[in-house]
């Protein structure tokens, strides 16, 4: 799956988010990661994380 992306503004800040599933070996799980960066450009993000879901 591709990654989606956003830029939001929080706190008087712009930030950058991006967020793609990612298929598992369970069919009935999918992997999320996301990631935020203060800048698109940026090549390190400040956090991500992978948090699991069930695929609609």
């Amino acid at each position: 799956l591709s990654w989606s992306e956003t830029t939001v503004q929080a706190a008087g800040v712009s930030w950058h988010i991006r967020w793609q599933g990612v298929e598992t070996d369970l069919p009935q799980l999918r992997a999320l990661d996301v990631e935020v960066r203060r800048a698109k450009s940026d090549k390190m993000p400040v956090s991500s994380l992978r948090t699991y879901v069930t695929p609609p």
